[in-house]
């Protein structure tokens, strides 16, 4: 074994610098992820209970009319719940994916004659487009798991906040923020009863066949 490595081009010993232990990191995330612990050991990516719905802090909200800076977009998942695992998935566990497959590839390429340059080239090109399909993969998981374990109807006699305006007398749909079982959602709503205005404070009080919630204005106070 040791002659084997002293006997190795330093160029060589860089990739395998790579690949040992970030292979071993991933494979334990993968062993964790299938276990049911992927989403909250695997990830690494500490608290982020501080953060509310699209990263912003809590009870900060971008108000009405105000666009996003240039580049800057909001994902469309964004309401399915899973956008904060979102930037689990695209931080930690990138990182390490792409560095496991850039150590191997860099050896294996290195291996079959390919000069220096090429050897970096052809390992950073195949090392971001294997972490760009493995992620579409983790989110693709963990959109099956939101989804399979919420129940709609869980939300009836939470409380939201509306987020786009609702029109009067069910005339329009408008979108509430609400977090139930857990997880942070936008949802579709309606009022039987006069329009609600951003940042009104709403009871769910029933899901529609169309997955359309009926809401009203809540006037409890302490809530």
């Amino acid at each position: 074994m040791a002659e084997w490595w002293n006997a190795m081009p330093g160029f060589e010993k860089f990739f395998w610098f790579f690949a040992i232990p970030f292979t071993a990191v991933f494979l334990l995330q993968l062993i964790m992820l299938f276990i049911g612990l992927g989403d909250d050991a695997g990830d690494m990516t500490g608290d982020a209970d501080f953060l509310d719905g699209f990263g912003m802090p809590e009870g900060i909200d971008v108000p009405e009319g105000i666009d996003m800076p240039e580049g800057v977009d909001v994902p469309d998942d964004a309401d399915d719940g899973i956008f904060p695992n979102v930037f689990k998935v695209l931080s930690i566990r990138n990182i390490i994916t792409f560095f496991t497959i850039f150590g191997w590839a860099g050896i294996t390429i290195y291996n079959v004659g390919a000069s220096k340059i090429v050897t970096v080239i052809a390992s950073i090109f195949i090392a971001s487009a294997v972490t760009v399909l493995i992620s579409m993969l983790f989110l693709s998981i963990l959109r099956l798991t939101e989804s399979g374990n919420i129940n709609l109807n869980d939300a009836v006699g939470h409380i939201g906040e509306v987020y786009v305006p609702i029109p009067a007398n069910e005339s329009g749909i408008g979108k509430v923020h609400v977090t139930f079982n857990g997880v942070f959602r936008e949802i579709d709503a309606v009022t039987p009863d006069e329009a609600l205005p951003t940042g009104t404070k709403v009871l769910i009080i029933k899901l529609r066949d169309d997955d359309t919630f009926i809401v009203t204005k809540n006037d409890m106070k302490g809530w």
